[in-house]
């Protein structure tokens, strides 16, 4: 697959040198440093504003198209799967595993996800009748604050029986209990235990939808 037409169109424009300077140039800033103490925004987004592209190029090829396909030399495996793993106590006497990776990681599964996303969100919508999609981002404080402060302004029209309701949901550490192997199941389109208290049993296919079959 990597090889036909689709694919090869895929990565001329979902990881392009245009694509990547992108996400590096609205990375947030003076946010924390990868396992090789690289900030994204002030340590790589610059490098792509000299004009060098053969250089640009070679950060395309050599640095975030290996983690799309996949593609690394063997001895380095270890080192491209790796990260800096340290536990942090919590209030509760409990440790909290904290696992800092590559920002060379980082950026191509983000572009991966960019590049699947419209994709996948038409699938879910036309294959589960009961489907939501909802969308989030990292300041939900203050964007939760502008929602009420719109809704405050305009008190007087509100009715008491049918009220405006603004809900936040803290969803940061939703994915620390994600459960991988679902995951992997989905990909291979056929579980490998049971779901849904039962009702997707050990074998049963999966649907997936086709553009993350790439990955």
């Amino acid at each position: 697959m990597r090889r036909d037409d689709d694919w090869q169109k895929n990565e001329a424009e979902s990881f392009s040198i245009k694509k990547i300077r992108q996400y590096f140039a609205r990375c947030t800033p003076l946010s924390a440093q990868d396992v090789d103490g690289l900030r994204p925004r002030e340590h790589i987004a610059w490098t792509f504003n000299d004009g060098d592209e053969m250089f640009h190029d070679l950060i395309r090829t050599q640095f975030i198209l290996p983690y799309v396909k996949g593609d690394f030399y063997e001895g380095h495996l270890s080192e491209a799967a790796g990260g800096k793993f340290f536990a942090l106590e919590k209030p509760n006497d409990s440790v909290r595993p904290v696992i800092i990776g590559s920002t060379w990681r980082r950026a191509p599964a983000s572009l991966s996800v960019a590049e699947v996303n419209s994709d996948v969100a038409n699938f879910l919508m036309s294959t589960y009748d009961n489907f939501l999609q909802f969308a989030c981002q990292k300041d939900g404080a203050t964007r939760c604050a502008q929602i009420t402060q719109l809704i405050a302004s305009n008190r007087e029209a509100h009715d008491v029986d049918n009220p405006l309701v603004v809900m936040q949901l803290d969803i940061i550490n939703a994915f620390c209990s994600v459960r991988r192997q679902a995951q992997f199941d989905v990909l291979a389109e056929r579980a490998s235990t049971s779901y849904d208290n039962g009702n997707v049993r050990d074998g049963d296919m999966i649907p997936c939808a086709p553009s993350l079959r790439k990955y």
